[in-house]
């Protein structure tokens, strides 16, 4: 998506625009989003979009709220920017930790074993928690009519815009929307009174993607709490992570891969164009350079520490999964490393 919506901003193509819409709004609007607290789930299992597999990763919320960022810039969308600005937020919210940076990911089941259970809404929770005009008009806006889709509720999405609730319940739209509103606080309030465990590993890789999403949450916003934010990870990523020559995979210990040598200093770089400061430039670039001594020879790619111990052809191309080729990470990086050094 990224690279699509690089080529239509160099030129200009009526059909990529529409599929880029097209797709961009179905992952805002169905079961990939979640709708009320915020944030990305890991993928949906269904053509429609509609059931997600609940766990909930930094490195799809990073790179999502980065990609509705350009987005919103590209195709001139302000609720795109508004939906990257409600990941940061979940971000910030949710999956924060304590010493600055961020944690892995939720977990799929809640606290009691069920499987997105944190998330999903029966018609008697509903009823404890609104009164009956909210939940009319909650259920019409978030699709939860007809038999429950899972066993233990409706997830909600966003099926019918506030005015057409309004047009439909008789009401004023400003009536709904204050039903709406109301709706979602409460159902925020009882929802975080639910148990949802978490991997509260601090991984390299995942925060370098992250401090790029807040960088760019900064350069679209000029939000101080984003600054800040950015701020944090690019501390623990340079002071408890980096020692000078060697990069950990976590402040817990173990051999950095190639990709966290290629999105930490990527993520370094962006925070460096950020501050302008040639000291970040130079920190940024030596991650680079040590990723590049590490990883790269004359059989081409490694992906792993591992592969210095043992026979491996290496890989010329490696290419893009759930995240961006690392390889291609570490090549853009240095570049743009390059022309400021």
């Amino acid at each position: 998506m990224t690279f699509l919506l690089a080529q239509l901003e160099r030129h200009e193509d009526a059909a990529l625009r529409e599929f880029l819409v097209l797709t961009l709004d179905a992952m805002a609007d169905n079961g990939l989003h979640d709708q009320l607290g915020g944030g990305f789930f890991r993928y949906t299992v269904d053509p429609s979009w509609k059931t997600p597999h609940f766990e909930k990763m930094l490195y799809d919320n990073a790179q999502l709220a980065r990609l509705y960022f350009a987005a919103a810039r590209v195709l001139g969308r302000d609720d795109y920017r508004r939906l990257a600005q409600r990941t940061l937020d979940f971000m910030l919210r949710e999956i924060r930790d304590p010493g600055g940076a961020f944690i892995a990911s939720l977990s799929a089941l809640d606290d009691r074993g069920v499987e997105g259970g944190y998330y999903l809404w029966s018609e008697k929770q509903l009823a404890a928690v609104l009164t009956s005009d909210e939940r009319t008009a909650w259920k019409l806006h978030t699709g939860m009519s007809g038999a429950a889709p899972f066993d233990h509720g409706w997830l909600p999405l966003r099926s019918i815009a506030p005015a057409a609730v309004a047009q439909r319940l008789k009401r004023t739209p400003a009536d709904i929307e204050r039903q709406l509103a109301s709706a979602e606080g409460k159902l925020r309030a009882a929802r975080a009174r639910r148990g949802l465990p978490r991997d509260t590993k601090v991984l390299a890789a995942w925060n370098g993607l992250a401090l790029a999403a807040f960088v760019a949450g900064v350069q679209a916003t000029n939000e101080p709490r984003y600054r800040q934010a950015a701020q944090s990870v690019r501390d623990v990523l340079v002071t408890k992570l980096w020692d000078g020559r060697l990069l950990r995979r976590s402040p817990a210990g173990g051999r950095a891969a190639l990709e966290d040598y290629a999105y930490v200093a990527h993520g370094l770089g962006t925070w460096a164009e950020l501050t302008g400061d040639r000291r970040d430039h130079e920190q940024a670039a030596a991650i680079a350079r040590a990723g590049w001594q590490r990883f790269y020879g004359a059989n081409g790619w490694r992906l792993g520490e591992d592969a210095l111990l043992i026979a491996e052809t290496g890989q010329d191309v490696i290419n893009d999964g759930p995240m961006p080729s690392p390889s291609a990470i570490l090549i853009e990086a240095s570049l743009a490393l390059a022309e400021e050094l």
